[in-house]
Order: C-alpha cells, then sequence, then structure tokens
C-alpha cells in the first residue's frame, strides 16, 4: 500500500474511533437521563415507545397501533377488548 492510501486509511480510522467515542458518551448521557426519569416515576419503557412512535409518520404509526390491537384481540387480551376496556375505566374511576 503506497504512502497516500496509508494515510487515507489512517485517517478514517481516526475519524472513525474519534466518533465511536462521542456515540459511547451520548449514549452514557442518554443512560443517565432515563435513570433519573425512572427516578421520578416515570416508565422508560413507554418513554422509549414514545421516542420511536415520534420518529413515524401518522399513517405508520396509526398502522402499527392497529396491528398491535389485532394481535392482541388475536392472543385473547381481554383488556383490549370493548368489555375489557370498559371494566378497566370503571375500576379507575372513583366512587
Amino acid at each position: 500500500m503506497d504512502d497516500e492510501r496509508k494515510r487515507k486509511l489512517s485517517g478514517y480510522i481516526t475519524e472513525i474511533e474519534n466518533w465511536m467515542t462521542r456515540k459511547a458518551e451520548i449514549q452514557a448521557s442518554i443512560t443517565e437521563i432515563f435513570g433519573v426519569a425512572k427516578a421520578n416515576g416515570f416508565d422508560t419503557r413507554a418513554m422509549r415507545a414514545a421516542i420511536k412512535a415520534r420518529t413515524w409518520d401518522a399513517k405508520e404509526l396509526e398502522a402499527f397501533r392497529h396491528l398491535c390491537d389485532e394481535y392482541e384481540l388475536a392472543l385473547g387480551d381481554f383488556v383490549t377488548t370493548d368489555l375489557g376496556r370498559a371494566a378497566m375505566d370503571r375500576v379507575k374511576k372513583p366512587s
């Protein structure tokens, strides 16, 4: 390999290593923020789902939610039926 190609390769490797270091720092910050949110009573699984959903357009999100509903119904998840939702609403309402 000639000197010019070695220099370019070294430059690419150095740049990738720098970005990987930054990536690790960013991931550590994200993990810390999720930890603080969890300590303040937030469900981090729901937060992650909300963050992911924000990357989808409205049509894509609606289709995904519809598919999830269909799967839950197919698996017999009572809470996702109209009757199940009504029961849960009644339990949640103060007397």
